[in-house]
């Protein structure tokens, strides 16, 4: 397996200039340049284990001198980097060289008879030995280094937990250890918490990480450090073991759960409905309008988010590994789903308009406002998207657990969303005063009582047809409180029945849709007695003898009626 050649050798493990300790405090933290030590020896180590340049050919192997990673180099070449950005009172905009010898191994100092590298320019052309200084922190690099190695959990993957580490390093990794003479349990990260020196025979204990989704930050983990001075190794794994378990709230992990599988529940029974209502309005060429245009491409939408929800409840809601992990396939996910969730709000918003554009205009020239609604429905979301995604990549915060933390980038979609709301309650307001209007114009005999059912009933149909469901919770109640549970459940309920309420309103009980199904069932039903009939009219003229003339007229009169239900 190809390694790190691990070069500190005394002279570049820390950087410190001619001055004193106390200049270098005032340029940088001390501890601020071990982590940046740490960090590119870390990525320079898993540059040399994955590449193939070590192997074959002679060359001088990658190397970390401290300051920078050196690619692997052909005997007589000369490697150049760039100057290391955390080294003070550097020209990051210069280059450091190093000579990679005929034996291939790096060519070592005549002086000093070490191996260094030039970087010289790297300092305005300032010989590079006066800036260096004979100080040792080669073992505790080591140390961490091999400490990083063994998470299982790179820290530098996610946010909270390289801050974690980073604080764990400072506070803890890089102090002075006991001398006591006491037996203890050696200090550790163990890639979510950080774990001082314990005595052996106690129970160190920290804080729960606030990072880690369905853990009580108010909680404490524990480690417990056995009596031989090692930490307790779990029994399966016979690994190093801290127990979190305490970190959960299992009441409220099992609401959570429950509110989970509602949700999941809802957004499949409204997937297969929608689906069959997608189908009736393209089956039948009777119901082809603009208006079911409209209704297949919202069914459309909300199908394609049904399935994203479900993939999302089922792969990453509850496994909380995925999440920490924030693969670019969890992330994908998320930016999709959030998409096709603006497509649902916009098709909302095209059925708002369509309405009260056929109420309020007298011609209307409606392929024209069909392709309008296109860009609308499905080009716009897509901009929306390409913005979000291409901020929040780029953002140094809140790109963690499949980004699930609330980040400012969120009223990118969240913008747009409530102006449609809001653009939908005043094309609720004008539909029924229109409406309103008609039935006072053309009184049926029903009375002002009848008026207000219609009206009452137009409005609790065009209600989930808006989304201004959404409206009626627009705030979540404090955490932990019984008013957040009744939100939660109300909020599952409305949200992931939303496409059955829309496919049973607008397709399943539609008196047009109904009839024409009826009217295809029936016809389906007459085709299958015919074919019957048929059959049995074939049966009964191949029964009868043909001995004599009167016999086939006889057979004749007794077929007659099936041959005349055959030619209908």
């Amino acid at each position: 397996m190809t390694t790190l050649s691990w070069e500190c050798n005394k002279v570049v493990c820390e950087i410190v200039t001619e001055q004193t300790n106390d200049d270098l405090s005032s340029v940088t933290d001390a501890k601020d340049f071990l982590l940046a030590q740490l960090k590119e020896s870390y990525f320079c180590h898993q540059k040399a284990l994955s590449s193939e340049s070590n192997k074959g050919d002679l060359k001088c192997p990658i190397a970390f001198d401290g300051w920078g990673c050196w690619e692997a180099t052909p005997p007589g070449n000369v490697a150049v980097i760039s100057c290391p950005s955390f080294v003070p009172e550097i020209d990051v905009n210069e280059v450091a060289t190093r000579k990679c010898g005929e034996n291939g191994d790096w060519t070592p100092d005549e002086a000093l008879g070490i191996k260094v590298a030039n970087y010289s320019l790297c300092f305005n052309g300032s010989s590079f030995l006066r800036k260096i200084e004979q100080i040792s922190n080669q073992d505790l690099l080591e140390d961490l280094l091999n400490l990083l190695l063994a998470l299982p959990l790179l820290p530098y993957e996610n946010t909270n937990t390289e801050l974690t580490f980073s604080q764990c390093v400072r506070d803890v990794l890089s102090s002075p250890k006991p001398d006591s003479g006491e037996l203890y349990c050696p200090r550790t990260f163990d890639g979510w918490s950080c774990w001082n020196d314990t005595e052996a025979g106690l129970v160190a204990r920290a804080p729960c990480p606030h990072f880690i989704p369905g853990f009580n930050p108010n909680r404490q983990a524990y480690k417990v450090c056995e009596e031989d001075g090692q930490w307790l190794r779990h029994p399966v794994t016979n690994m190093t073991w801290s127990n979190y378990t305490t970190c959960i709230d299992y009441e409220d992990f099992a609401f959570r759960q429950r509110i989970n599988t509602l949700y999941l529940v809802g957004y499949s029974i409204s997937l297969v409905a929608l689906v069959v209502a997608l189908i009736i309005f393209s089956y039948f060429r009777a119901l082809k309008c603009t208006r079911t245009i409209i209704h297949k491409h919202l069914f459309l939408s909300f199908i394609l988010s049904n399935l994203l929800w479900v993939v999302w409840y089922t792969a990453v809601a509850q496994r909380p590994v995925v999440a920490s992990k924030n693969k670019m396939t969890c992330r994908t996910i998320h930016v999709l789903v959030h998409n096709l969730l603006v497509c649902n709000y916009m098709w909302m918003f095209c059925e708002g308009l369509y309405l009260h554009t056929v109420l309020a205009v007298a011609f209307l020239a409606e392929d024209r406002l069909v392709n309008w609604f296109f860009g609308i429905g499905w080009g716009f979301p897509v901009l929306l998207t390409v913005l979000y995604t291409s901020l929040r990549t780029s953002a140094d915060d809140g790109t963690d657990h499949c980004w699930l933390e609330d980040s400012v980038y969120i009223w990118i979609f969240n913008g747009p969303v409530c102006v449609s709301l809001l653009v939908n309650v005043l094309f609720l307001v004008n539909i029924v005063r229109v409406l309103l209007k008609k039935l006072n114009t053309t009184n049926t005999g029903h009375g002002r009582s009848g008026q207000t059912k219609k009206a009452v009933r137009a409005i609790l149909i065009l209600i989930p047809l808006l989304g201004l469901h959404y409206l009626l919770l627009p705030f979540r109640p404090s955490r932990g409180t019984l008013a957040e549970k009744v939100y939660d459940v109300i909020s599952a309920l409305f949200t992931s029945f939303q496409g059955l309420c829309v496919a049973l309103l607008f397709c399943f009980c539609n008196n047009e849709v109904l009839t024409v199904v009826n009217r295809k069932w029936s016809d389906v039903r007459l085709m299958s007695r015919r074919k019957k009939t048929s059959s049995y009219a074939v049966t009964s003229m191949s029964y009868f003898p043909r001995s004599s003339p009167s016999d086939v007229g006889s057979q004749f009169v007794l077929s007659e009626p099936f041959f005349r239900i055959s030619r209908v």
